[in-house]
């Protein structure tokens, strides 16, 4: 089917660079105090700019803001009521795992990332992220609400995490990232761009099947506006200082990851092997 092949090619994508940030995590020891994490007394006021890159990447996703009251979601419901019975239960799951998802990346934004990192730029797009991600959840929220009719199954899609494995499998591991004191602050920001990068990837390019057959345009120019928003999430590690570096040392030595880095590819792999259960 056309969506198995185009989430094999995203993921091929994003794989690549979320396995350089994995392996480079472990190519060299980690520093006592990550970059980020250094205590500054100038962290209050913006300017002057320390991080132009990331600087740029927040005024980007600034400019790019978007409500749920833009999404025109009218001539979706006559294209569901056309769904076959097994393509309405791939959507609403889909749906359902990117409603409680939402929630978990703000969860570790807002009680984690935001109060540890100590440079004005990352605080900017991190606040940022955390507006942007409440509209993300909204839009979920108000798809399954749009499109089932039935309380009963709605209250199931709406509390996935405990109705369905597959979903809080992939739950536990991203709140495992939140609730872990011994991770380290790369290997954390790794992982969760591999929640955004890898086990998003999948469930956006499943509805990216829908718009190729012309169907639910409101879903459709929903996904398109929040994968943009996730790659830029994603794309903010790799702007990251520390793990650049080490990304770059990695491909410079270009040493053979499966045998110089097995904690990596058992990470990467535990990713991989839940991102595939949907």
């Amino acid at each position: 089917m056309y969506y198995k092949k185009a989430r094999a090619k995203v993921y091929i994508r994003v794989v690549v660079l979320l396995l350089l940030s994995f392996s480079a995590l472990h190519t060299f020891s980690e520093p006592k105090v990550e970059p980020l994490l250094r205590k500054n007394p100038h962290r209050f006021v913006i300017f002057p700019i320390q991080y132009p890159d990331i600087w740029k990447m927040y005024k980007q996703a600034q400019a790019s803001f978007w409500t749920v009251e833009e999404v025109d979601l009218s001539k979706d419901v006559i294209h569901w009521n056309n769904l076959k019975p097994e393509e309405k239960y791939f959507i609403s799951h889909i749906l359902a795992f990117f409603a409680a998802s939402d929630g978990i990346v703000n969860e570790n934004l807002v009680g984690r990332f935001s109060q540890e990192v100590q440079i004005a730029e990352a605080r900017c797009f991190y606040g940022f992220q955390i507006s942007i991600e409440n509209v993300h959840s909204e839009m979920y929220s108000l798809l399954i609400d749009t499109y089932i009719k039935d309380p009963e199954k709605r209250d199931f899609l709406f509390n996935a995490i405990e109705t369905m494995p597959c979903v809080r499998k992939k739950a536990d591991w991203a709140m495992r990232w939140i609730t872990d004191r011994e991770a380290t602050f790369g290997e954390r920001v790794v992982a969760f761009a591999a929640v955004e990068g890898i086990f998003f990837s999948g469930a956006f390019a499943a509805i990216f099947w829908l718009k190729k057959r012309g169907l639910m345009p409101g879903l459709t120019f929903s996904n398109e506006l929040i994968s943009r928003d996730e790659v830029r999430s994603v794309l903010l590690v790799l702007f990251v200082k520390s793990c650049i570096t080490r990304c770059l040392n990695w491909i410079w030595h270009f040493y053979p990851p499966s045998k110089y880095f097995p904690g990596s590819w058992q990470m990467l792999l535990m990713v991989l092997e839940y991102g595939c259960r949907m």
